[in-house]
């Protein structure tokens, strides 16, 4: 392992130039550094603002740009964005994050549409409420109840950190060589929106 600043875009070269030189190539690059900061829009800085923008968007792209030129050269490769449900399914507090997390998509779509004719696969995975530190964290801080969560989410639980990275895992592989641009929500159902009916549990009857 090599820790490297994402911010800095000679770091992100250096993270390249280490794996080239221990590996011989890059076949696999999955961009999954994301930082956020809650706060209400107003009161976000100039600072805040690129420091989300950085890691969250910034990196993402050269980091893509970087792995991407090794992948192109041999005519092979996968570029695994991971991007989130606040996507397309805002939440408050975060604006900064939704924002990037929404341009992640738009850079896989993008990158998938240029590479693909290359050999290079561009994708992003979305997950939703998952069972990690940064969710058990919000749900100390009172900023969401865990039952106001599963009201949300068709399977009513938490995602678990494997079912991301099988998804990823998935991408990375050959079984998925016709999956280009796309965005793929691991969620449970969370990003459609599904509202809950009385009638919902006459399965249950």
């Amino acid at each position: 392992a090599i820790r490297v600043n994402l911010r800095e875009i000679n770091e992100i070269d250096k993270l390249v130039d280490f794996t080239v030189n221990k590996y011989g190539t890059v076949d696999v690059l999955v961009n999954c550094a994301g930082i956020q900061i809650r706060k209400a829009s107003v009161n976000f800085t100039e600072e805040d603002w690129d420091a989300i923008n950085d890691v969250n968007l910034k990196a993402q792209f050269f980091a893509s740009k970087a792995a991407g030129k090794i992948m192109l050269e041999k005519g092979k490769g996968s570029i695994i964005c991971i991007s989130s449900g606040t996507a397309i399914r805002f939440t408050s507090r975060r604006s900064p994050y939704n924002i990037t997390k929404a341009a992640v998509n738009a850079l896989a779509g993008s990158l998938g549409n240029e590479c693909a004719r290359y050999g290079v696969r561009v994708n992003a995975v979305a997950p939703g409420w998952s069972a990690t530190e940064m969710v058990k964290d919000g749900l100390k801080s009172n900023v969401i109840s865990e039952d106001e969560i599963l009201k949300m989410v068709p399977v009513s639980r938490f995602m678990e950190p494997s079912e991301i990275a099988d998804t990823v895992c998935f991408l990375a592989s050959d079984e998925s060589t016709g999956v280009v641009g796309q965005t793929i929500f691991v969620d449970g159902g969370g990003s459609l929106r599904c509202i809950p009916e009385k009638n919902d549990l006459a399965y249950d009857e």
